[in-house]
């Protein structure tokens, strides 16, 4: 049965009649070759387009319609080539099984422009280097979907190998070269190429038919088989219109739409282009399908070609509903750590497809259910030409690792955290201390500390039991930590005594924080003990020059210990940071080599002589603390003379466990001296002689021994308030 046009008349054997008249093509001009116009206005008619394709393709048809449907453009050009093809292969006589193929596969050479992105199709400027590998892909498209329909094998091979060239230079497919291509092959490429070249595309004005030719004959040899350039050319220049007509016949009149029907059928297996060999391929999907992590691949153009299992698991959402759509982070509902969105231009998979650079970036995907904490592990896909194409994205569940901060951070805290009050353990309040001693010592910031005890706390428990003495001291945990500052660390450090630790604070701001404490927990009543009221007692001291941790404490201690025999329900201070610099000349620690100039004589490490604004008998009062606080023997002791041996255990300078313990010799000698023999308005001064030195005679150790002997000195000038008088 003839074919039928698109308006239903029956085709005759007149073909002219049945035909559309070439005036009716609007490309058609007198000037022009008639047989390139008339394939080209044939084109441009998408009814008779579809008339040719089904005749040619019979139930095949469908692949050029879903060409045009996908690039129109891209689908003329097809029907352009093989009408072409078909007009050559007529002139050069080729068998009609020989045209069959050649027509086949001029029709559906560009078949694989379906897989690539519209917006390169459609890019008016240059490609990049990336967006230019990509197309050229379009090929191996083709051919996966020719091998799933066509039985053909040789149209298959001719639309592979069309794009090699001619001398076997760099091509994408490997293969033959030279007249060991099929013949179908050379034809379409030069066809493919003469009429890309005449006909305008969305990134260059078309050519000259005679600039086209003068193309073809430039790459003949090397891109093309020089004899068909050759044949082609003189083609051209003899025209066309008989043997189109010819080509029109055969396609609507002569063949038989039954007979395109052979070359269509369920082909073999497509064997798509892969990194690896088909055993290789299985254990790698098996192992995307089993893995933990959620595995994503992005081609160039941003389509989604694999959603792994663990990634439908860990999103939520399904590969088969994001399969072949384009990523987008933000629909994705991944968001920032911070909880708020992520923009689409610091997208990691966008940035690693840009950069070829791997990101990694911790997210959170919003489900419905529950967020989820990921590691988004993305990196480019550089093949060994350094083309980039595209990103695969690791997706790590984070959640177990977040889980895990948050229990060592629970863990940290029940570990430094007495388990009544909820304060600070004795071991934290250690660790702190030590902290900002060494930090006094470093930057001299000022650090206070505070000790309190509550009153009578004995008969609160003997009176009212245990259970009430312990909601006692919850409460006042708590008021401890309602008046102190964020920074302060609020500690339990034993029984019914609290300390408090304040960072950046002096000892003036710490008595006004005690006393403050003081104050409020006295007007509180405790229901547990029948609307009684407590008291305490608070001692408060600040880190000073020569302090070690113990010495601080025993400092606050004492204080404290004051507080409560001068009557409790009050707050004592003790200590001060006031210490006047140096005097010129004095040694810096750890330059004692300067000092050896001035080193002092006899045994003596260090001799100075102290000047403190206080009478005689408060002076030794201060001293007594001294002693106390840095646990020192009293080796002899005489009118205003002193002998003490502190051992440098007490003292903060062991720099290691291994440094060996040093007793340091302290010989004070006191006197009174009138505000006349000083030039003072104050009233009595004391005069100190001081004088350290080893206890070890023949000690090697002299750098460590002399940074020990300058901290005592500094001690001592702090717990006197005394500065260095200068010598005469």
């Amino acid at each position: 049965m003839p074919a039928k046009l698109p308006n239903d008349v029956p085709l005759t054997s007149t073909f002219p009649d049945a035909v559309p008249d070439a005036a009716s093509f609007p490309l058609a001009t007198a000037t022009e070759d008639r047989g390139v116009q008339d394939c080209a206005a044939a084109s441009q008619v998408p009814q008779f387009d579809n008339c040719l394709a089904q005749v040619r393709l019979g139930i095949a048809s469908g692949l050029y319609v879903a060409l045009r449907s996908k690039h129109a453009p891209t689908a003329a050009h097809s029907l352009r080539v093989a009408l072409f093809c078909s007009s050559w292969s007529y002139q050069l006589k080729l068998h009609d099984n020989q045209r069959d193929v050649l027509e086949v596969a001029a029709l559906l050479h560009d078949l694989g422009k379906i897989g690539v992105p519209d917006h390169l199709l459609s890019k008016p400027g240059p490609l990049t280097a990336d967006e230019a590998d990509m197309v050229r892909k379009y090929r191996q498209y083709g051919i996966n979907i020719l091998s799933a329909c066509c039985c053909n094998s040789e149209i298959t091979e001719s639309v592979r190998l069309a794009a090699n060239r001619y001398d076997g230079g760099t091509t994408d497919n490997p293969g033959p070269f030279g007249t060991d291509l099929p013949l179908a092959a050379r034809m379409i490429a030069i066809v493919d190429a003469y009429d890309s070249m005449i006909h305008e595309q969305v990134y260059r004005r078309p050519m000259s038919q005679e600039r086209a030719v003068a193309e073809l004959f430039s790459h003949a040899g090397s891109q093309f088989d020089p004899h068909l350039v050759e044949e082609f050319s003189r083609l051209q220049l003899l025209g066309q219109i008989e043997s189109y007509q010819n080509v029109v016949r055969r396609w609507l009149h002569d063949l038989n739409p039954t007979e395109s029907q052979h070359y269509w059928g369920a082909g073999p297996v497509p064997q798509l282009q892969s990194i690896a060999n088909e055993s290789e391929s299985l254990f790698h999907d098996k192992m995307l399908d089993n893995t933990l992590h959620g595995v994503i691949y992005v081609d160039t153009g941003h389509k989604i070609i694999r959603w792994n299992a663990a990634a439908e698991r860990i999103t939520g959402i399904q590969g088969t509903t994001v399969a072949n759509t384009l990523w987008d982070i933000d629909s994705f509902r991944f968001w920032g750590e911070d909880r708020k969105r992520i923009t689409r231009d610091l997208c990691p998979v966008q940035r690693a497809i840009e950069s070829k650079c791997q990101t990694l970036q911790r997210v959170v995907v919003r489900r419905v259910d529950r967020d989820i904490n990921l590691d988004l592990h993305a990196f480019p896909v550089v093949d060994e030409r350094g083309m980039c194409q595209g990103a695969a994205v690791l997706l790590r569940d984070a959640t177990s690792e977040t889980s895990l901060e948050q229990t060592v951070h629970d863990l940290h805290i029940q570990a430094a955290r007495d388990p009544l009050t909820k304060a600070a353990n004795r071991a934290e309040f250690d660790r702190v201390l030590a902290n900002q001693v060494k930090r006094f010592q470093e930057s001299a910031t000022a650090s206070s500390l505070i000790i309190c005890d509550i009153d009578h706390f004995k008969s609160v428990n003997d009176t009212y039991g245990h259970p009430a003495g312990d909601s006692v001291l919850i409460g006042f945990s708590d008021l401890l930590h309602s008046i102190c500052r964020p920074e302060d660390l609020v500690a339990r450090y034993g029984g019914e005594e609290f300390a408090v630790v304040c960072p950046d604070c002096d000892i003036a701001a710490a008595t006004l924080r005690a006393e403050r404490i003081r104050a409020e927990i006295a007007a509180v009543h405790f229901t547990e003990l029948g609307s009684r009221r407590i008291t305490v007692s608070l001692g408060v001291t600040q880190v000073q020059n020569g302090d070690s941790p113990e010495t601080v404490v025993r400092r606050a201690d004492r204080a404290l210990y004051q507080a409560k025999e001068f009557g409790r329900n009050r707050v004592i201070q003790l200590g001060s940071a006031d210490d006047e610099p140096s005097p010129e000349g004095t040694p810096e620690l750890g330059s004692w080599l300067s000092w050896i100039s001035g080193m002092p004589s006899g045994n003596a490490v260090l001799e100075r002589r102290l000047l403190a604004q206080v009478p005689i008998d408060l002076a030794v009062e201060k001293l007594r603390g001294f002693v106390a606080d840095h646990s020192a023997d009293i080796v002899s002791v005489s009118e205003n003379h002193l002998v003490l041996s502190v051992d440098s255990r007490h003292v903060p300078l062991q720099r290691r466990n291994s440094d060996r313990a040093t007793t340091m010799i302290l010989e004070i000698q006191l006197e009174s001296v009138t505000p006349d023999e000083t030039g003072s308005t104050a009233g009595l001064q004391t005069r100190m002689h001081v004088s350290i030195r080893s206890k070890r005679s023949r000690d090697r150790r002299a750098e460590i021994t002399i940074e020990r002997a300058q901290q005592l000195l500094r001690s001592l000038k702090a717990y006197l308030m005394a500065h260095e008088e200068a010598t005469s």
